[in-house]
């Protein structure tokens, strides 16, 4: 074999050998990549579904209370309101949570209440007495109205309250008021620290939203995110029980179920 074809066999060999070399390396770093999306993927959506479960046990356990009490004797005979007053104060020192309960007559005046806020009020014209003239009635979070220059509020940010409210009816199922709660947002904070907590050292830059479905308005998230419309395709997959991993910020990837 002669010194030129010896060196083009040899200059060939060495081209393949890098062209594979290549590939392979290509070939690895492509999957592990993708291996490392789905596991942040996979992760994210536990933190997610985590979130959302917290969310819906505490809203059930309010809810449930609201629901029990106003089927107490006392309260459906609302000639007792005394008895009532100090039970809606007592719930209200056990679950800080509930910022007011209240209770109306059929009309929609408040009789009782956590404090005796709003005590002679007509919220006649509210969500939350209007919506459970016919049922139980969980409703969306909202800025305070009535209550946003009565409530104590050292931070000074804008109030808001999920409400809850059913129908309080006698002994022979007569519509006799409402019994209603307007629930402090503040307890979603709590929920996602213990979420976040055990992420704490290993994913600083992880960040939980809550979007609103009406206009995805950001619910829950930073402070300089909150009011603000979030408008994401992943968003708009996730209405759709979709789940999807997007960019929010470069180098911060953002999941939603």
């Amino acid at each position: 074999m002669s010194l030129n074809l010896k060196t083009y066999v040899a200059t060939s060999f060495g081209i393949l050998i890098f062209l594979l070399t290549a590939f392979l390396s290509f070939t690895i770093s492509s999957k592990s990549v993708h291996e490392v999306k789905n596991q942040s993927g996979n992760s994210l959506s536990e933190m997610a579904f985590q979130m959302s479960d917290k969310l819906d046990s505490f809203m059930w356990s309010r809810y449930t209370e609201i629901e029990v009490l106003s089927e107490l004797e006392t309260v459906r005979e609302t000639d007792n309101l005394v008895y009532t007053q100090n039970m809606l104060d007592q719930l209200h020192k056990s679950i800080p949570s509930f910022s007011w309960v209240g209770l109306t007559d059929e009309d929609g005046i408040v009789t009782a209440a956590t404090d005796k806020l709003l005590i002679g009020t007509d919220i006649s014209d509210r969500p939350v007495f209007k919506h459970a003239l016919t049922g139980p009635f969980i409703g969306d979070v909202h800025d305070a109205v009535l209550l946003s220059k009565i409530l104590p509020n050292p931070g000074g940010e804008p109030l808001q309250f999920v409400d809850i409210s059913t129908p309080v009816k006698g002994s022979n199922s007569e519509f006799k008021g409402v019994l209603a709660a307007h629930l402090s947002w503040e307890w979603s904070n709590e929920i996602k620290e213990t979420v976040l907590k055990p992420l704490k050292g290993k994913r600083e830059n992880v960040e939980i939203f809550i979007v609103s479905a009406k206009d995805h308005t950001v619910l829950l998230g930073p402070d300089s995110m909150v009011g603000k419309s979030l408008p994401l395709d992943s968003i708009k997959k996730a209405r759709k029980k979709k789940k999807m991993i997007g960019k929010l910020k470069p180098g911060r990837m953002e999941n939603h179920m």
